[in-house]
């Protein structure tokens, strides 16, 4: 093992790995032994992607479904899988020469990427990128380090495929190339095992018989957007010489709505589900035990906030002894809370939240000493927001949005936007209510926020549940009752 690697691999009980070849021929000896090379630095490589504290992580996803796979199959069953197929490369305008095809055999002349100065290593290039970008301040939160690191894990995997080795090889033309290759890439694919272990000729050739969807536009978006901001560090730290900024852009007009606003059909499904309507059910004496489940959603319809923005609040984040009581919605690096592109602001409490006793829950929590609204909700990855998400997601397509996979919990987000725009709300009061920038000097550098009492205002104009509201207080009273609720 590699030894900058060695004690991660000892962690996990690997100190070596011996696969026998199964072959009495050199020649196919020397074939499967590249091959294993190949796979085993992609391995290693993609390790050393990852900051320290996810490598352990790394190592335990990949012990099983890859090492082991090559240990019991052996490596002729494995070398079938992966080895790309020259026929396919052709397809992406770049057939391997007999001296890429093996490495050993320097008798061919080499590619013509290969003529210029590779200059840094590629890897090496995107690991010092990654390393500075989740550093401390780097910009990069803990789901933007994985999601953005397996961006640029798959970028180095498809030049490498291309003959790319060396940062100064990278060419306009290979970028296009690379554009090209990463569109037909499958969702999620370091989640499914036939595609995490699967080379980019052999995905190539899944997707030619269309064994699955490819990638959507919004993740498209996001794996350039990554890629970018990589080439253009890499012209400022002098690593290229060329401006690659151009290369790899998205249409603004070709983006994909890929999250519908519920309507008001689905707000009435969800307030006769059995969390609302219910005492009786399973789903409710649930939501006595997890508050977040009952009054979670009602916060997400009425203030527009983001999910994650909700599930990581702070009993002291909300004031009720004001006029106005308000939420605080704020970024604060010791109690884990993240906002996106600084979006801080403060939301008045919609009449219906208070008619249906949001405020006396909050109550009960600071009587019973809970620091945070939802002490139920654990922070990782993806802030507080991941257990709820994934409750709701299942839940939305049992009782709210049925078969309509477009409408998530984002959908009450869409759904007040949607609602002020019709009420023909200013633009500027949207965009603060729910923490968007406005592109505007004038709004964002020089003017103050609005008054709270003019957004209370507009909010008021919204009613999506008020024939529903005694039925709600009466559900929501048996959930902050003393005994129900274990702070």
């Amino acid at each position: 093992m590699p030894c900058d690697l060695k004690e991660h691999f000892e962690s996990v009980g690997i100190t070596e790995l011996r696969v026998s070849l199964k072959t009495d021929s050199r020649d196919t000896a020397t074939s499967a032994a590249d091959q294993l090379t190949y796979t085993l630095n992609r391995l290693f490589d993609m390790l050393r992607l990852c900051p320290s504290e996810k490598t352990r992580v790394y190592i335990e996803a990949t012990r099983n479904p890859l090492l082991n796979r090559m240990l019991r199959m052996g490596l002729r069953k494995l070398a079938k899988q992966t080895i790309a197929k020259p026929d396919l490369l052709d397809k992406i305008g770049n057939s391997p020469t007999n001296a890429e095809k093996n490495p050993r055999d320097n008798s061919e002349p080499q590619s013509k990427a290969m003529a210029v100065d590779p200059g840094e290593p590629l890897r090496k290039v995107v690991r010092l990128f990654i390393n500075k970008k989740c550093a401390p301040g780097g910009g990069w939160g803990v789901k933007s380090q994985i999601d953005r690191s397996a961006c640029l894990e798959l970028f180095v995997e498809i030049m490498e495929c291309l003959g790319i080795a060396g940062i100064n090889q990278v060419t306009k033309q290979q970028l296009i190339k690379y554009d090209s290759i990463m569109r037909k890439m499958p969702p999620n694919r370091n989640k499914i095992a036939r595609f995490r272990d699967a080379s980019i000729a052999r995905i190539l050739d899944m997707f030619a018989k269309k064994e699955f969807e490819p990638i959507k536009y919004n993740t498209v978006r996001k794996h350039l957007n990554t890629v970018s901001s990589f080439l253009n560090w890499s012209l400022t730290a002098d690593f290229v010489h060329v401006d690659f900024s151009k290369v790899l852009t998205t249409s603004r007009k070709s983006v994909e709505r890929t999250k519908y606003p519920y309507d008001l059909t689905d707000i009435r499904r969800l307030i006769e589900s059995p969390v609302y309507s219910d005492p009786l059910s399973n789903e409710f004496n649930r939501a006595r035990t997890y508050a977040e489940r009952f009054f979670v959603p009602l916060l997400l319809l009425f203030t527009g906030a983001r999910t994650n923005e909700i599930c990581q609040l702070y009993v002291d984040d909300i004031d009720i002894n004001a006029e106005i009581p308000t939420i605080r919605i704020t970024e604060n690096a010791h109690r884990k809370q993240r906002l996106k592109c600084n979006s801080s602001r403060v939301i008045p409490i919609h009449p219906s939240l208070i008619a249906v006793g949001f405020l006396e829950y909050v109550k009960f929590a600071a009587a019973n000493g809970a620091q945070r609204l939802f002490p139920m909700l654990k922070h990782s990855a993806n802030g507080f927001a991941g257990k709820f998400t994934a409750w709701y997601g299942s839940y939305n397509r049992k009782y709210v949005a049925l078969s309509d996979t477009r409408k998530t919990a984002h959908s009450f987000r869409h759904l007040m936007a949607d609602t002020l725009k019709n009420l023909g709300v200013q633009k500027q009061m949207i965009a603060e209510l729910l923490g968007h920038t406005t592109g505007s000097i004038t709004m964002e550098t020089y003017g103050q926020p609005y008054a709270i009492k003019n957004l209370y205002e507009m909010l008021r104009q919204v009613d999506f549940i008020s024939a529903y509201v005694p039925n709600l207080k009466t559900m929501a009273a048996k959930i902050y009752s003393p005994g129900n609720y274990n702070f």
